[in-house]
């Protein structure tokens, strides 16, 4: 007997080859900038130079305190994204929630 995320997993298509076939038109995952040009051999080590630091951070701060959690503001720039991407408010799902599966 196969319970119903088998089901799922088994079904969800697998795109051939190494590379990430991102979709343009997805409202949760997009391909970031600093992928643009990379290649499968990374480049040689080299030094960083003129290099500041964004945060110095102690040991009690951890991501759920610096990552967006929480429910989507109908007047956030990102509501307003998802609006123009024909996503409806009832849609909305939370900042920090997993995509759903279609």
């Amino acid at each position: 007997m196969c319970s119903r995320a088998t089901q799922i997993g088994t079904a969800s298509r697998t795109p051939p080859g190494k590379i990430y076939e991102w979709d343009g038109k997805s409202t949760y995952v997009k391909n970031p900038p600093y992928f643009d040009g990379m290649t499968m051999s990374p480049a040689a080590v080299g030094d960083i130079k003129g290099a500041r630091a964004l945060a110095v951070l102690g040991d009690s701060v951890t991501t759920d305190h610096i990552s967006p959690a929480g429910n989507i503001s109908k007047s956030s720039p990102a509501a307003k994204y998802l609006i123009a991407q024909g996503v409806q408010p009832a849609d909305f799902n939370s900042y920090g929630a997993p995509p759903r599966q279609s």
